[in-house]
C-alpha cells in the first residue's frame, strides 16, 4: 500500500494509532494521521519549525506524545488531537 507523500522533509517517525490509522513526523514539523482504509490524509498539523523527531502513542489513555527540539507536545484522541 502506498500513500502520497505530503511532507516536505525526511520522516522520522511512524506510529499506529489503531487498526486504520496511523501518524507520521517530519523533520518540516508537521505530524500527520493518515486512514489506511481510505488511503488517505486525513489530518495534519504544523507543531514545531524545528521539525519533530519522535512520536509515541498511549493508546489507554488516547494521548499522543509529539518530541520536538521545543520539548513534547500532547495531542488527545478524544479531542481530536487538538493541542493541550
Amino acid at each position: 500500500m502506498k500513500f502520497e507523500s505530503v511532507h516536505y522533509s525526511e520522516v522520522k517517525a511512524i506510529e499506529k494509532l489503531n487498526d486504520e490509522m496511523f501518524v507520521t513526523s517530519a523533520l518540516d514539523g508537521f505530524i500527520n494521521i493518515w486512514n489506511t482504509r481510505m488511503r488517505k490524509l486525513i489530518w495534519n498539523l504544523n507543531v514545531n519549525d524545528s521539525g519533530v523527531s519522535s512520536l509515541k502513542f498511549i493508546s489507554k489513555r488516547g494521548l499522543l506524545l509529539v518530541g520536538h527540539e521545543g520539548g513534547i507536545s500532547s495531542f488527545t484522541a478524544r479531542d481530536n488531537f487538538e493541542s493541550k
